[in-house]
């Protein structure tokens, strides 16, 4: 069946439902029973209905109708009508836009061998292609195995002579013979004319009967005299000796003093030219002090 609309719209009912009261069909027309009013949702677009409760809310795309005694908009409600003719054909649209790229077809079968062509003339030389860019480097290689032994060089030319170096730090002061001494028990406070003295043995045994001289001779026993001879001695080194003079025989002999803590004494000896020692000798460097020597008459 179908609702009549304002404007002359019908609408087709799809589904009638008893909300309030009951629809009758009465000659081929549907009304409602006294007190009652229907309310139905119409879809704007297929214009069909669907009855619904009077506080049941419709879509957004239908709109509400009511029906009945107490409705506003009451409408009597009709069967539909025969089928109009038909309208006439509308003018041709315009050509719609290319359709996308069909599908790829299947691909055909192989066709027969043709006859092999005659040989062309040979080409021109092309042109050299430019330098590839540079491999990567290589993994290391395995070591390898020792050479042979070279053969000797030449013997190289002697080098040049160094320069000097420079002066070593003074040692330190080494006692002299006479310091040593004094740190003799008893020795303390004796002088180094004690020393001096001390340097004589003891008294030897009586020595053989001498030869009957030939006359003309001094008797008497041998006198003995100490010399001395100061010395200072420098970075470059020195040697300073000291003599008995003639007629006599130096029978010891020494060296005291000090210097810088680099101070050194190489040499103190006896100096022996022909014969028996005449002389006492000290050689040394950054030194000072005083050489003696013991002598006795000849």
């Amino acid at each position: 069946m179908a609702f009549k609309l304002p404007g002359g719209r019908t609408i087709g009912v799809v589904t009638v439902g008893v909300l309030a009261g009951t629809l009758f069909a009465t000659g081929g027309s549907a009304v409602a029973s006294a007190g009652t009013e229907v309310h139905a949702c119409v879809n704007k677009k297929t214009r069909y209905a669907r009855i619904v409760n009077a506080t049941a809310a419709c879509r957004t795309t239908e709109i509400r109708v009511t029906w009945g005694d107490g409705g506003s908009q009451s409408q009597g409600v009709n069967t539909q009508g025969p089928q109009g003719p038909a309208g006439r054909n509308g003018a041709q649209g315009p050509a719609g836009p290319q359709g996308p790229q069909g599908a790829r077809g299947i691909q055909g079968l192989p066709g027969k061998q043709g006859l092999p062509g005659k040989d062309g003339a040979p080409g021109k030389d092309g042109q050299d292609g430019k330098d590839g860019a540079p491999g990567k480097q290589g993994e290391q290689g395995l070591p390898g195995k020792n050479g042979q032994d070279g053969a000797p060089g030449k013997q190289g030319e002697p080098g040049r002579n160094g320069t000097p170096g420079e002066d070593g730090e003074n040692g330190r002061d080494g006692k002299s013979a006479y310091e040593v001494w004094l740190e003799l028990p008893g020795n303390r406070d004796k002088s180094k004319a004690d020393f001096i003295a001390s340097l004589k043995g003891p008294k030897g045994d009586k020595g053989d009967p001498g030869t009957p001289g030939s006359g003309g001779g001094s008797g008497g026993a041998p006198s003995v005299t100490t010399f001395t001879q100061p010395f200072t001695f420098g970075g470059q080194g020195g040697t300073q000796s000291v003599s008995c003079g003639a007629g006599k025989v130096a029978t010891g002999g020494g060296y005291s003093g000090g210097g810088s803590a680099s101070g050194q004494i190489y040499t103190s000896a006896p100096n022996v030219t022909t014969g028996a020692p005449t002389a006492w000798t000290v050689s040394g460097k950054n030194s000072n002090g005083l050489v003696y020597v013991i002598c006795m008459s000849s």
